[in-house]
């Protein structure tokens, strides 16, 4: 019977029908995710810049910031191709998603010391086959004090590029981000080590 349906659908709603499809199942494993973020709306201002990063260019972007300067403070857990999470002493969550190595790897996660929020991961420059997660809570910033802010992941080679004074950083790269809808998470893919931070634009 699934054979001669098929038959039957014209090449574009055949298409349409498996885009659907794939669209649910994108969203079902979304929901799985335990002990984070729920309900996620995409930020859709300038999210295509976001996915496609900067062109490799140096940008100034405001960043957020904790409502009290942060010590630095270092995690880390050994995790292999089953994937696992690297709990941040702030209460964000490093999801490493099951394939992303492909044997152990000593994961590392510095919170920068400084008003800014921002963190170093190690091993620098190691690649990932799928992207990892950063979840980031929004409870102890400066969230709030914007309005209406298109919110970015964005990565940064070193730390001389944070002005803790301006609370501004000058990054690298863009990276997809959403915003639950509670306005309590944020979170964004990593597809290479090192710095990242959060910017408000």
């Amino acid at each position: 019977m699934f054979t001669s349906l098929r038959a039957r659908l014209t090449p574009r709603l055949a298409r349409t029908l498996a885009f659907v499809g794939a669209a649910g199942l994108a969203l079902g494993t979304a929901a799985c995710t335990t002990d984070g973020p729920t309900a996620l709306s995409e930020q859709t201002a300038s999210f295509a810049k976001a996915a496609g990063g900067n062109g490799g260019l140096a940008t100034e972007v405001t960043t957020l910031a904790w409502t009290k300067p942060a010590k630095e403070r270092t995690a880390s857990a050994v995790i292999g191709r089953a994937g696992g999470v690297l709990r941040i002493p702030s209460g964000a969550r490093l999801v490493v998603p099951a394939g992303a190595v492909s044997a152990n790897v000593t994961f590392r996660v510095t919170q920068v010391a400084g008003s800014i929020l921002a963190y170093d991961f190690e091993p620098h420059g190691i690649t990932f086959a799928v992207p990892l997660t950063l979840e980031q809570p929004i409870n102890g910033t400066n969230f709030d004090r914007f309005t209406n802010p298109v919110v970015r992941g964005a990565y940064f080679k070193d730390v001389l590029q944070l002005d803790q004074t301006r609370l501004k950083a000058t990054v690298d790269e863009f990276r997809p981000t959403v915003l639950s809808i509670d306005k309590k998470w944020i979170r964004f893919s990593i597809d290479h080590f090192s710095g990242y931070i959060v910017a408000m634009d």
